[in-house]
């Protein structure tokens, strides 16, 4: 066996230390903890070890990170919170130092370990799934929001709907529905309407008494005006409310008829 060369045992110092380096990859969650929101962790990808037998490398499993805070987008007050399961998967980011002190308490914080991008300093990342497990269902031109058989869709036209997926694929997809808002908007109109018809009714009375003691008339043309805003407001409550193609008045949720 040849005495390797002082470029060879540098190269391989740096070589070795180099591949200590971690970065990021994708792993598996064993377990969740939703209270801390932290999860156990298997790697996906495997390390190389030499066989002392064989001297040839054997690929081998990283072992289970513990702890690894999951992120979630949030604020002090405000959070978006998303179910996780065993067999999901996640995408690791190691960390510059030890991550243990800012754990605990947060803030400026000083490191107790001279290590590195250590396996165990990571946050993970939710989503970081394979091609062959796409995300199905989608609109290439809405903003979604699922759960499981539960989604909302805010679509590029203005519109938001809530529906019953049912099966996970599309074709199986229950028709969506618009936001229920028709009671609301219907008993508005209709107290706008009756407004209305309050006015021209007070106008149409006598409303006061001249210096001799006669009474006082509205103007007809603003009664007239008034009758005429009032059939406006109700052709336009017919054509946007009460139009069974708007189903805008409807009481059901989720696609259901």
């Amino acid at each position: 066996m040849s005495t390797p060369s002082f470029y060879q045992i540098i190269y391989d110092a740096i070589d070795s230390n180099i591949k200590k380096i971690h970065t990021a990859m994708p792993a598996i969650v064993k377990s969740y903890d939703e209270k801390l929101q932290k999860i156990s962790v298997q790697p996906c990808f495997m390390d190389k070890e030499i066989d002392v037998i064989t001297g040839l490398e054997i690929p081998r499993p990283l072992p289970v990170i513990q702890s690894v805070p999951v992120l979630f987008p949030r604020t002090k007050l405000s959070y978006i919170h998303f179910p996780i399961d065993i067999g999901d998967y996640v995408l690791l980011i190691f960390l510059e130092r030890s991550i243990d002190n800012y754990t605990q308490t947060g803030g400026l914080v000083e490191s107790d370990s001279n290590y590195k991008h250590e396996l165990s300093d990571c946050v993970a990342l939710a989503g970081f799934y394979p091609f062959s497990q796409p995300m199905l269902g989608v609109n290439k031109k809405a903003l979604q929001i699922v759960n499981s058989l539960s989604e909302i869709k805010l679509t590029d036209d203005g519109k938001i709907y809530l529906s019953n997926r049912g099966a996970v694929s599309t074709e199986a997809k229950l028709p969506d529905e618009p936001l229920v808002l028709g009671n609301i908007l219907v008993e508005f109109a209709n107290k706008l309407i009756e407004s209305i018809d309050k006015i021209a009714d007070a106008l149409q009375k006598n409303i006061g008494v001249g210096n001799l003691g006669a009474p006082v008339t509205a103007s007809p043309s603003l009664i007239t005006e008034l009758k005429k805003i009032q059939i406006d407001l109700k052709e336009n409550k017919i054509i946007y409310l009460d139009n069974n193609e708007t189903n805008i008045n409807s009481n059901h949720f989720f696609g259901e008829k």
